[in-house]
């Protein structure tokens, strides 16, 4: 018997084997990698939105404790920090907290000229500002004036682009 036709046959993996696997690990990984950080954007987005239904369902309780009317204001322009004003019962009953997904506090923008709707492409450069425009409604993404003298828009823009609009 010849000693060099004897091939001494081990078990494992090639090297293309172990290659290709880790080939396709590294795709799954880069996969989900680039993935997350849209998602975790999506979720920050959707409780933005459920805050911002909050605050119209505010505005709406406001609306109807008080005969009708919204909250009134010395200024056309009038902002201040969820907890500070008049609907703060409404948005925070039982010492709730109202804050954006990043931790911060909303800034509330009430905007009371009539014809002259804040520029929201400005104000998505500023985090966390909700801008609420009375007299108006929303048209898509955008508000519009509106006759109804307790009308609202409530508006802010969202960290995935776009703006989120609701009306009451």
């Amino acid at each position: 018997m010849d000693v060099m036709n004897k091939h001494k046959h081990e078990s494992g993996f090639t090297i293309i084997e172990v290659s290709l696997v880790l080939a396709i690990a590294g795709l799954i990984f880069l996969m989900v990698f680039i993935a997350l950080p849209a998602l975790q954007r999506s979720q920050r987005d959707m409780h933005r939105k459920n805050d911002m239904n909050r605050a119209a369902s505010a505005l709406n309780r406001y609306k109807s404790n008080n005969k009708g009317e919204l909250p009134n204001f010395p200024n056309p322009v009038f902002s201040q920090v969820v907890g500070d004003t008049p609907l703060a019962s409404y948005l925070l009953p039982e010492g709730e907290q109202v804050n954006d997904p990043d931790g911060g506090d909303y800034l509330l923008r009430f905007w009371k000229i009539p014809g002259r709707e804040p520029n929201i492409s400005v104000a998505l450069e500023f985090k966390r500002v909700v801008f609420i425009t009375y007299n108006a409604k929303c048209d898509g993404e955008s508000i519009v004036a509106a006759g109804g003298r307790n009308l609202y828009a409530i508006q802010f823009g969202l960290e995935g682009g776009g703006t989120y609009c609701i009306d009451g």
